[in-house]
C-alpha cells in the first residue's frame, strides 16, 4: 500500500452543459471510469473517455465508473423524462425541485434531500 495522499484543488470546475444557452449547468466533480477506481491517479486527474462526446443525457454516465457531478438549474426549468443506465446519488444543496417518475408519481425535493435511483425513469 503506498502512502495517503490529499488532493486540494482550487480551480473551478468546467462548465459542460448541453449547449451554450442552456439554463442548466453541469460541473463534474470527480470522474472515474472504472471500479475500483484507480488509485494510481496522483494528480487528482482523470480522463474522460467521453470528453469528445455531446453532452446530453446518453453521456452522463459511466458504464463502469462512477461520476460526481453537480447540476445547477436555472428557476423554472425542467428536463425532459430520461434514464441513465447507473447509480444515481443527488443531494438537493439549495433551493427546491419537482422528480417527477414514470407514471406521473412527483414529490417536492428541499434542501438537504437526498434520492437514490437505480436506472430510474425521471425528469
Amino acid at each position: 500500500m503506498g502512502t495517503p495522499t490529499v488532493i486540494i484543488r482550487d480551480e473551478i470546475a468546467e462548465r459542460i452543459s448541453p449547449d451554450s444557452d442552456s439554463p442548466v449547468s453541469i460541473f463534474n466533480i470527480y470522474r472515474t471510469d472504472q471500479v475500483p477506481a484507480n488509485n494510481d491517479e496522483v494528480e487528482g486527474q482523470w480522463k474522460d473517455v467521453i470528453a469528445d462526446k455531446p453532452i446530453g443525457w446518453d453521456s452522463l454516465s459511466s458504464p463502469e465508473g462512477a461520476v460526481v457531478r453537480v447540476f445547477d438549474y436555472a428557476l423554472g426549468v425542467s428536463a425532459p423524462m430520461h434514464r441513465t443506465e447507473s447509480l444515481d446519488f443527488g443531494i438537493l444543496h439549495s433551493g427546491s425541485i419537482v422528480l417527477t417518475l414514470e407514471g406521473g408519481v412527483t414529490k417536492t425535493l428541499n434542501r438537504g434531500d437526498v434520492i437514490v435511483q437505480r436506472g430510474t425513469i425521471h425528469s
